[in-house]
């Protein structure tokens, strides 16, 4: 039996080493092409896959550390989570002005490459103040307000006050739902690199900037309405928030290139690439529109109700 499973093993390897040695070069990169392209699909399911699970034991981190359980809902006798959903001002908030507020504090920065060049982005340590919940929802409403055209052409909307608040409160749920606690919408203080990493309230990663570093993965090319930006030392709290959402529209314009033309499914296709960084399989996903998509949208409607410019933040443990 043995003897037969090397003949057939000997012969298959045989067939193919002739079927490859009769190839024309237009069937060989043909068949070099299709085996790029698979090898592509693999390495963004394995990158995917890890990416989902680094942000699901971040999230576990941070809900034990803010009192955050593991069901999502929050504590009110643990260590530092407010007891109610209103937020203390801070005065210490970067109050010089936007252009020099470093996303509410101080920067300092590492990196294992030489001076003059940028193989790799610099991992930041951000350990100011955060800003206080109502100047998160001033900066992420100006970056609406100045990227409208592009915002509403993406998300096929009209250009209307109750479609602009609808983004407005989109936004605040997305900052909401990566904050990773119920008191804050703020990441400012959570660090990374490559496609988890963060800066400010939209955790905006690496590839959504022009000089990301990384070629190889897929880049944010049909969102022609706003500039893309270079991830500098010292960007702005609103360089970080406009790339941010330029990495969502990024999602949308993608599913309309599926199909996709409805509001919400191009919504859902933002946050997917967002926070997959691809629309396929996440918005299929049960869980992950349960878990993700849905505790924005829930987010999204509370503040949508009358919480736009106020100082109160939500978490979906509370809703």
């Amino acid at each position: 039996m043995n003897g037969a499973v090397n003949l057939c093993v000997q012969s298959t390897a045989s067939g193919a080493r002739n079927s490859l040695a009769s190839e024309t070069p237009q069937q060989q990169k043909a068949r070099e092409a299709a085996q790029h392209v698979e090898e592509k699909r693999l390495q963004k399911e394995r990158e995917s896959a890890q990416h989902a699970e680094e942000k699901r034991l971040q999230k576990e981190r941070e809900g034990q550390e803010h009192g955050v359980t593991a069901s999502g809902q929050c504590d009110p006798t643990a260590t530092g989570v407010a007891s109610s959903i209103d937020v203390p001002q801070i005065t210490n908030d970067g109050t010089a002005g936007r252009d020099n507020l470093l996303y509410g504090g101080p920067v300092s920065t590492t990196t294992n490459v030489a001076p003059g060049t940028r193989s790799t982005l610099p991992a930041y340590s951000l350990d100011g103040p955060n800003l206080s919940a109502d100047k998160v929802k001033t900066y992420i409403s100006d970056s609406v307000d100045r990227n409208w055209d592009q915002i509403r052409s993406s998300f096929n909307l009209s250009d209307t006050a109750e479609d602009k608040d609808r983004v407005k409160a989109f936004f605040f749920g997305v900052a909401s739902r990566e904050s990773g606690t119920g008191d804050t919408m703020q990441t400012s203080l959570i660090t990374g690199e490559g496609s988890s990493y963060s800066k400010g309230p939209l955790q905006t990663a690496d590839t959504a900037y022009a000089n990301n570093g990384h070629p190889e993965w897929d880049q944010d090319t049909h969102v022609p309405g706003i500039v893309q930006a270079d991830l500098t030392d010292s960007n702005d709290l609103s360089t970080s928030i406009d790339m941010g959402v330029r990495h969502m529209l990024e999602g949308a314009e993608l599913g309309k290139l599926v199909g996709h033309q409805s509001t919400e499914d191009l919504e859902i296709d933002a946050m997917a690439h967002h926070n997959t960084g691809h629309i396929e399989g996440a918005p299929s996903d049960p869980e992950w529109r349960a878990t993700y998509a849905g505790q924005v949208m829930k987010m999204a409607a509370w503040y949508g109700n009358g919480h736009l410019e106020d100082s109160q933040v939500v978490y979906f443990g509370q809703l």
